[in-house]
């Protein structure tokens, strides 16, 4: 079973600019989403999708893999994600590695874990569904979604027909998007458990 975790991070941000490399505790924001998949027990392979030669160059010495510049084309303010999918997984499919599931992780929920990762992947594996999607008071939240490989590919959806929601709890669910949202996470970061 191939699960190809990518991370969405481009450069832009007319909110909070800058965002994604911005210090969260004692790390950059998209810092936590890769210690998060790269301490998954299920992906099998964790990519950077990002047009910005700062987050790029910065992500490749963090330790995550970077294998193709995103065009700048899908890093604006209104490309929807679909596209920067599947242009990710084209690009992966090209260089011989096919997956069967793709996991969405946004790096403005820092405070999803490897734990909602893994447990968002069990569900979707034992659970005949397009996909799953991560939820909070019914809501979706940004956390986790995963997708199978033929639905995103073939039928140009990341949901397809069938979604299975997963209820994550409200810390793991936040979501980083404005000055407020930073301020309120760096009052939480004290209070965390062992991520």
């Amino acid at each position: 079973m191939e699960v190809l975790g990518i991370i969405t991070a481009r450069g832009g941000s007319q909110r909070l600019p800058n965002k994604n490399m911005r210090m969260l505790g004692d790390k950059r924001l998209t810092a936590w989403t890769i210690d998060a998949a790269h301490n998954s027990k299920l992906i099998t392979r964790t990519i950077l999708s990002s047009e910005n030669e700062g987050i790029i160059c910065w992500a490749k010495i963090y330790g995550c893999e970077v294998p193709f510049i995103r065009p700048k084309e899908l890093a604006q303010n209104d490309t929807p994600t679909l596209p920067v999918l599947v242009h990710a997984v084209k690009h992966m499919e090209n260089i011989g590695y096919r997956p069967d599931y793709i996991v969405i992780l946004q790096p403005t929920s820092p405070f999803r874990t490897a734990g909602d990762i893994d447990e968002g992947l069990l569900r979707h594996f034992a659970n005949d569904v397009d996909s799953v999607v991560g939820t909070n008071n019914g809501h979706f939240n940004g956390a986790f979604y995963s997708t199978k490989r033929d639905v995103l590919m073939k039928d140009n959806s990341i949901y397809g027909k069938s979604i299975l929601t997963y209820e994550m709890p409200y810390l793991h669910s936040i979501d980083i998007n404005t000055y407020e949202d930073l301020e309120l996470a760096e009052k939480l970061c004290g209070n965390l458990p062992s991520m």
